[in-house]
């Protein structure tokens, strides 16, 4: 199979009133990295300076036959990059609106954001494009140099995007600026063909796991053994994939215990599929991670996207109107009684909020509600109440990923997800050891039973599929 020649279209912005950037500098560099490289005959750079919005589009529009890796090198702020206005003025271009301007150009690889604040941003684009790299903290001139020219080493190389980052962020460290620049991997949706096909592996992508038996569990923590083979570069992975780190989830006396108690972590918090995943994508020939995730369910990817010929047809209202009454509909009613019997039973127990921390436990214990107040019981029973709600509204969730529209609402089920299980992990504990609670087993929870921009996400998921129900779309 012939090599595909990848474009680097390097889009450049630096608008009157910031503060100047060496941009030049950063291609140069770039450029003087690929021409250096083993496989420099698969990439063509291409830059674009003083970026408006149409250059934007005509840039992307010049090159939407070929690969393309996309690399805006200027300012940014947390919910947008900042372009050029016509009067050379900021224009800063949220991430939601550039979500939607990239989903029309699926030849788009990878999106490399050098700019400052840019992880929302990143967040927002990993909807519609593979993988994006974005900064979480404001860079310097220097490291943002540093970073791109070791992730342009890496895949000039042949490395894959996520082998390049980790590289690149490695580098990053050992000069001292990993904590300043904070770079972030956001795994895209979507799925683009390998960028060197004829020695790619196939991509699996990880099922659902709410959760593993023991021996899984033995196996999983193997098999990221062999497949990391040092506490650094499983910590890479965790950082990319669960944007963790992994000195704050696990510990352990060696490499064995670490990752033993890292899928312990991840099964009690709701990460497997994610920690899987990351893994499978980290390190996609190891055989002994490939062999387990093939044994709880893995399933290989397509490769290639559909052409729009073969995309699929667009959903019709009766389809919307069927996701409304089997799944909006119920999930808002179950919701809704959540919330209810949550006030109910802080008006019967007479706490205001429920207090995660083990000082707050103990004080619900020993002086709110002791032993001896018949209101423990009800407490006790009406949190048994709400977990059965959260794991029905859980398996709806589970049930209709695909049938989700808005990129919001499908992150803010992921997250209810997560926080459900959490909760499940809790009160188990709880039940085990009263009082004495570990304090890791709060970390993260929240008083309610569910995260609180929950139903707003929600409200706005109705909205939209009610207007394509009524064939507004």
């Amino acid at each position: 199979m012939a090599d595909t020649v990848t474009t680097i279209l390097f889009l450049a912005a630096n608008p009157l009133d910031t503060d100047p950037l060496r941009l030049g500098e950063e291609l140069r560099d770039i450029k003087a990295s690929l021409r250096q490289a083993t496989h420099r005959d698969r990439f063509v750079t291409q830059d674009e300076w003083a970026v408006r919005i149409d250059d934007l589009r005509r840039a992307l529009l010049r090159y939407k036959d070929a690969p393309l890796i996309l690399h805006f090198a200027g300012h940014g702020d947390s919910s947008a990059i900042v372009l050029e206005g016509k009067d050379g003025q900021p224009k800063p271009v949220e991430g939601s609106a550039l979500s939607r301007f990239l989903k029309l150009f699926p030849n788009i690889r990878c999106v490399i954001l050098n700019a400052c604040y840019s992880e929302t941003v990143a967040e927002a684009l990993a909807e519609v494009v593979p993988c994006v790299v974005g900064m979480e903290a404001e860079v310097t001139d220097a490291y943002a140099v540093s970073f791109a020219v070791a992730f342009y080493d890496a895949i000039g190389e042949g490395l894959d995007y996520v082998e390049a980052f980790a590289v690149a962020e490695s580098s990053l460290d050992m000069e001292g600026g990993l904590e300043e620049v904070r770079p972030v991997f956001k795994p895209g949706k979507v799925i683009a063909p390998a960028q060197f096909p004829q020695a790619a592996a196939p991509r699996l992508v990880a099922p659902s796991l709410a959760s593993i038996i023991g021996r899984q569990q033995g196996e999983f923590a193997d098999a990221l053994v062999d497949a990391f083979g040092s506490k650094e570069a499983l910590a890479r992975m965790v950082k990319v994939a669960l944007g963790k780190n992994l000195d704050a989830i696990a510990g352990g006396a060696n490499l064995g215990a670490l990752t033993f108690n890292l899928v312990d972590w991840a099964a009690r918090s709701g990460y497997l599929h994610e920690l899987l995943q990351g893994a499978l994508d980290a390190q996609p020939r190891n055989r002994k991670l490939h062999a387990f995730a093939l044994s709880v369910g893995a399933q290989e990817a397509q490769t290639v996207p559909a052409s729009p010929a073969q995309a699929a047809p667009p959903r019709s209202s009766d389809h919307y109107r069927d996701v409304l009454h089997n799944f909006l509909a119920p999930l808002e009613e179950y919701l809704a009684y959540t919330y209810t019997v949550f006030n109910d039973l802080r008006a019967e127990t007479g706490i205001e909020h429920l207090e995660f921390d083990p000082e707050g436990l103990k004080r619900i214990y020993s002086v709110v509600l002791p032993k001896h107040d018949v209101r423990r019981i009800t407490w006790i029973k009406t949190i048994e109440q709400l977990q059965a709600e959260n794991q029905k509204i859980v398996a709806l969730i589970e049930k209709n990923y695909g049938n989700m529209v808005m990129p919001e609402f499908r992150k803010a089920c992921q997250e209810f997800k997560h926080h459900a299980n959490q909760w499940a992990a809790f009160w188990q504990a709880v039940q085990e050891t009263g009082i004495d609670t570990p304090r890791e087993v709060y970390e993260g929870l929240v008083s309610t039973p569910f995260p609180r921009d929950f139903p707003d996400a929600l409200n706005r998921e109705y909205a939209e599929v009610q207007r394509r129900a009524l064939g507004n779309d």
